[in-house]
């Protein structure tokens, strides 16, 4: 079908594959001012999605943030120490408590993300963690992460991976699925 489908196309004379051309970005362009890009089974959107894998490619996202989260929230306790992440946020002017809040705001999203306990929401409360990273600590540090201090490269990357998790959906082997309403 496909051979035959192609095989017309280039039979056909160069003024109509012009026309045809023409007409398929005037039906995308068209269906992305009516809004209709983006809605549950828009071909457009799904074509190049291998949806029988695409949930364990959500779920390995999902683990991966996670664990980077649980290893974030441990360096902090382990590492530095609660007394030692105080004493680090005190210094970036903000109180010493907060230090406490972020470490425990980490580790529960680890869990959260993980587990899968409400990931889509898990993830977009915690991107302004790394929000934060990147304007209070990283971002005077230049762009890559290997300058002296860390750049903001890594934190802006994790953050826009949380992001696109939000936007997927929970993924597979969900705890408690994020309440989801579709539009219509």
């Amino acid at each position: 079908m496909a051979k035959k489908l192609c095989k017309s196309f280039h039979s056909t004379p160069d003024s109509m594959r012009k026309r045809i051309i023409i007409d398929r970005i005037l039906r995308i362009n068209q269906a992305h001012l009516h809004g209709y890009l983006g809605r549950e089974g828009d071909p457009l959107m799904t074509s190049n999605i291998d949806m029988k894998t695409a949930g364990y490619g959500v779920l390995l996202l999902r683990l991966s943030l996670g664990i980077l989260f649980l290893a974030h929230a441990g360096i902090k306790y382990f590492v530095f120490t609660p007394a030692g992440t105080e004493h680090f946020f005190a210094s970036l002017g903000l109180p010493g408590w907060f230090g406490i809040f972020v470490m425990i705001w980490e580790f529960a999203a680890g869990i959260a993300l993980i587990v899968g306990i409400w990931p889509r929401l898990a993830a977009l409360l915690i991107a302004p963690d790394l929000i934060g990273a990147i304007l209070m600590v990283h971002i005077h540090n230049g762009f890559l992460f290997t300058a002296k201090g860390g750049g903001w490269e890594y934190p802006a990357f994790w953050t826009i991976a949380l992001v696109a998790l939000a936007l997927i959906g929970d993924g597979p082997y969900t705890l408690l699925p994020t309440l989801n309403r579709k539009i219509t």
